[in-house]
């Protein structure tokens, strides 16, 4: 009869082997190597497999503008370009900030929009109290499909035009170059 140290080791080992050999296989599919992933690879209960991340350094194309010069807003309910930038076909997020003041004391309403020229992907209003000094910021996004290369415009229109209501290129104190209104679109696919 073999002692029970040799009885216990035979034991330890069959547990060793059953694990490795019937259970782990159940839990972690053989295979993979350093650095990937366990992946669920269907609905059904136990589908796993291995994947490898993708780390390849992509790219992230965007587009981007300033408005080069303050844009008089001299008519009413006339809309103003302001800055614009020419996207490519494919998937885009575009944002969209412009800056307003009106040295004058008339109340006004300010609008703004994301346009093609012919299509309208976002829009903004905002209340320009009478005030001389007081300006709007009106800010826009859209996630825009294009199937062919599209020029985008971000607009701006006012409710009472005047010589002295303004959209920004600069801002009037405090500014840090060109940057008050601008435009930048970021290509998603």
């Amino acid at each position: 009869m073999a002692s029970l140290v040799t009885q216990i080791s035979s034991l330890a080992t069959a547990i060793a082997n059953y694990l490795r050999d019937s259970v782990l296989p159940r839990l972690v599919p053989s295979g993979g190597t350093t650095g990937q992933y366990l992946w669920k690879t269907a609905d059904t209960d136990g589908a796993l497999g291995w994947i490898t991340p993708n780390t390849a350094s992509g790219t992230i194309t965007s587009v981007s503008a300033n408005l080069a010069a303050n844009v008089a807003l001299s008519s009413a309910n006339t809309w103003y370009n302001g800055p614009s930038v020419s996207l490519a076909a494919g998937t885009w997020l575009i944002i969209a900030e412009l800056s307003q003041v009106r040295n004058a004391t008339t109340a006004e309403v300010i609008y703004a929009r994301l346009t093609n020229g012919t299509t309208h992907y976002a829009s903004a209003q905002n209340y320009h109290p009478s005030a001389s000094g007081a300006g709007t910021h009106s800010s826009m996004s859209a996630v825009v499909t294009l199937a062919s290369t599209t020029t985008v415009t971000a607009q701006i229109a006012t409710s009472a035009g005047s010589t002295s209501s303004l959209l920004l290129a600069a801002m009037t104190a405090n500014g840090a170059g060109n940057n008050a209104s601008s435009i930048v679109a970021i290509r998603l696919a």
